[in-house]
């Protein structure tokens, strides 16, 4: 019985030890949906892991999901349809968390996917966004977007983490 059970400890302990980040794919509209059913603020942010400093930004990404995404949601949309290169930065740095890629219509190339991503938030939050890399939402319709910039608003995070 106890060689049974330490059996069963060590598949399950080896099952876990390699489990690795999860890529969805996401279209404007999911995303919108995501954020509105959800009773928690999120944190949308676009991420290239073709670009020479790819894995740097993911790990800014995996510090700001270690402190806040117990109350806010992140999304890391990668700009991409390789999710191997994706699983391959998120393992090597270390990142068990959601990862999700650009959805749309795949006879566009990544730059006019994600043109059409934001101008599709733009309509259903009948906001006019222009083009974002990041978004911060309290939820229920509420979109506040940060214009062509990769530096963290910290103080957005913490304000939605205080709520």
């Amino acid at each position: 019985m106890r060689k049974l059970i330490l059996f069963i400890f060590l598949c399950f302990y080896t099952a876990s030890s390699f489990a690795q980040a999860e890529i969805k794919t996401l279209t404007a509209k999911q995303m919108y949906d995501l954020i509105q059913q959800s009773d928690k603020p999120s944190f949308v942010a676009f991420w290239n892991p073709n670009c020479e400093v790819g894995e740097e930004v993911l790990l800014k990404y995996q510090s700001v999901i270690n402190k806040y995404s117990q109350k806010i949601n992140v999304y890391i949309i990668g700009l991409t349809d390789m999710h191997d290169l994706m699983l391959k930065m998120s393992n090597k740095v270390g990142l068990d968390y959601p990862l999700y890629s650009l959805g749309g219509d795949k006879s566009l190339n990544l730059f006019n996917r994600k043109q059409k991503f934001v101008q599709e938030i733009s309509e259903l939050t009948n906001i006019d966004s222009g083009d974002f890399i990041m978004m911060y939402s309290k939820g229920s319709g509420y979109f506040d977007f940060i214009d062509d910039t990769v530096e963290i608003d910290y103080s957005k995070l913490n304000y939605l983490y205080s709520l």
